[in-house]
């Protein structure tokens, strides 16, 4: 007596079937039956499919988490770090010596330029009254 395989038995199906051509609706006769050993090796297949579909879902939602991220840090308006940055500032009481602090820099940068038009006194491109026109 001749032993099934299960190559033998899906070779079987397709052979009982070839005359309709319907993928989808095989019918599977009771001489076809797997054995239980046929049907350990397939749900052990699937489990494994199973698990590497769940780690490439895992994969695509830490890739989908990350795109997301970056892109709040490109869109990012700082408007409002700067306003509480500067408020703790205040609070801590650093504000008044750091604006101190650059004031007396720029002051000691603009004395050394004696005799030289710095930026503020250059006059401001468009600022000269235009002349009228003739008609």
């Amino acid at each position: 007596m001749k032993k099934d395989t299960l190559s033998d038995r899906r070779s079987e199906g397709r052979s009982s079937d070839s005359g309709h051509h319907h993928k989808h609706k095989r019918k599977f006769h009771s001489h076809q039956a797997f054995t239980p050993k046929d049907l350990l090796a397939l749900l052990k297949n699937v489990e494994n499919e199973i698990k590497l579909c769940e780690v490439n879902l895992k994969d695509e939602l830490e890739k989908r988490k990350k795109y997301r991220i970056d892109d709040c840090r490109r869109t990012h308006n700082y408007d409002e770090f700067i306003c509480t940055f500067l408020s703790m500032l205040a609070k801590e009481g650093h504000l008044a010596n750091l604006i101190d602090q650059q004031m007396s820099v720029k002051k000691r940068h603009n004395s050394g330029n004696a005799g030289r038009p710095t930026k503020h006194s250059l006059p401001v491109k468009g600022s000269r009254p235009k002349p009228k026109r003739r008609r």
